[in-house]
């Protein structure tokens, strides 16, 4: 017979080496995470211009501007990692700023110590999860250098977040020649896709200081006859380098007065565009992109959608439409002229179905080479394709990894990132220990896209934003600089009126995404 489980020797003695262990070295990580955490307050109280310069030098930053629990030192809970922290980065800022770079790499040491005893993960590493852990970013054909995570805004508030920034770069116009970032974003009323009317923030100095956000009464609701509101959502900006003009396009959407959108009349959501004037700093009022009265166009959006302006100045503007909700959502792209003012409608491309779920939506598009590439939302999974003229595009095709599984994007929006050459993909996806997350939007990953194959390349997917308890499907991708592009989102505090216990606030994040020096 068995002795008792308690009563077994060799468990006993386990048990006192396990105990005498804790014992010892639970002073030890208490010691040491209380020394990360002074010497990372004393770098952000008393060395501003050390952190700024670290943020221009580490892959891992946002020292200070994360403020709740691990999250100060830019560390997030999520999916086991390869890590990629870029040390000749680090070296090369530490030798520039002498004995305040050294305290801060002493302090970045002891906060990766801090992330291995406690399981959090700093920001910007290459990220996978099971047994992909082994991968490595592949330094050759991977063109992102760092990526550096910045926060534009933090607000938790009761009766809204805020949802939907994206920006728009205006070249030249801002501090010393560089470029005007305007974002705009919305307020989510706490009812389901229920939005305030259109606010902006501004950014002279490439997001180290921002203004707003600000109300523009122009853009805002327009209480209609029935007493439905009539309002704009989803919106996307962009620049126009040949009008010097931002275009804002979006979704005109009814609501009735609890924030439920109303399908009961004609041409019942179209797509909406508001110009911004840099050189007056001003909006224009909404107008409709106006499409052939056809029923078909009856609900025709461009939402959450990458649209893109060609060398002639006419834009392809990616829609999804139906005549009603009960018909599964197709999409197109529309090739529009604009003077500066008006945006008119010239033609549209093939039209793309699914007959799967509610279909096709949130199309967005992109340019690299001489080729078009359209992503597109679907309940079950995300879906790509490609074409020669950015009206024509071959038959979709699933999203998957190089390796041949699944993605595992599905009933959200996926965006493209594009530097010279090289095609990247911004998504959510499940499979990343976030089964906890709403329809796994978080985190946010970035990764490199084989465009012969039109699959994901694994080894290069990385977190561009982590997870911290709230979710991060709707975002947007921008290029703003030569070298560098953003991923912009903010946390969709839907869980109570305080913070996260993993750490989300309802900060706008800003993940700058840097390229190497070349385009090649």
């Amino acid at each position: 017979m068995y002795a008792p489980v308690l009563d077994r020797p060799e468990l006993k003695f386990r048990r006192v080496v396990k105990a005498h262990f804790a014992f010892r070295l639970l002073p030890i990580i208490r010691v040491v995470k209380l020394t990360a955490k002074k010497v990372m307050i004393e770098v952000e109280e008393n060395l501003y211009a050390v952190k700024r310069e670290i943020e221009l030098s580490l892959t891992v930053t946002g020292l200070g501007d994360i403020n709740s629990g691990y999250s100060r030192f830019g560390l997030s809970r999520g999916p086991r990692v390869c890590l990629d922290f870029r040390r000749e980065y680090s070296m090369q800022a530490c030798k520039r700023l002498g004995n305040g770079g050294g305290l801060v790499a002493f302090g970045a040491g002891l906060t990766m110590m801090m992330a291995l005893l406690d399981g959090w993960l700093p920001v910007g590493m290459a990220c996978s999860d099971g047994e992909s852990d082994k991968a490595t970013i592949d330094s050759a054909s991977d063109v992102i250098a760092e990526i550096r995570l910045t926060r534009a805004l933090q607000e938790i508030h009761p009766d809204f977040c805020w949802y939907h920034p994206r920006v728009a770069a205006i070249p030249g116009r801002g501090t010393n020649g560089q470029p005007l970032i305007i974002m705009t974003l919305q307020k989510h009323l706490r009812v389901s896709d229920f939005y305030s009317g259109l606010f902006y923030m501004v950014s002279r100095d490439m997001g180290r200081t921002w203004e707003g956000p600000r109300e523009v009464p122009e853009l805002g609701w327009q209480k209609q006859p029935d007493g439905s509101i009539l309002a704009v959502a989803d919106v996307t900006p962009g620049y126009h380098p040949q009008t010097g003009k931002v275009i804002a396009l979006g979704a005109y959407v009814y609501y009735d007065r609890h924030g439920r959108q109303l399908d009961d009349r004609p041409r019942f959501s179209q797509t909406a565009y508001a110009v911004y004037d840099p050189v007056r700093d001003c909006w224009s009022r909404w107008q409709i992109l106006q499409l052939p009265e056809v029923e078909k166009f009856n609900l025709a959006r461009s939402a959450c959608s990458q649209w893109l302006v060609e060398a002639d100045g006419t834009l392809l503007v990616p829609l999804y439409f139906t005549p009603r909700w009960s018909v599964p959502l197709a999409v197109t792209v529309a090739r529009c002229e604009f003077d500066g003012e008006k945006l008119r409608f010239l033609v549209h491309g093939d039209e793309l179905t699914l007959p799967e779920m509610r279909g096709l939506a949130e199309p967005s598009l992109a340019k690299c080479g001489a080729e078009y590439y359209l992503t597109l939302r679907n309940d079950l999974r995300g879906y790509v394709t490609r074409g020669k003229d950015g009206l024509s595009w071959e038959p979709i095709r699933p999203w998957l990894f190089d390796d041949g599984s699944e993605l595992g994007s599905y009933n959200t929006q996926q965006h493209w990132l594009v530097w010279g050459e090289h095609l990247y993909l911004s998504y959510t996806r499940q499979g990343a220990n976030n089964d906890h997350i709403f329809r796994h939007r978080a985190p946010l990953f970035v990764a490199k896209v084989d465009r012969q194959s039109l699959r994901v390349i694994r080894a290069t997917e990385r977190v561009a934003v982590p997870e911290r308890g709230a979710e991060l499907g709707n975002f947007g991708a921008t290029l703003v600089a030569p070298f560098e592009s953003w991923i912009t989102v903010a946390e969709g505090m839907f869980f109570g009126q305080g913070p996260h216990p993993r750490g989300a606030d309802g900060s706008v994040f800003i993940s700058r995404i840097m390229w190497r020096g070349n385009t090649e």
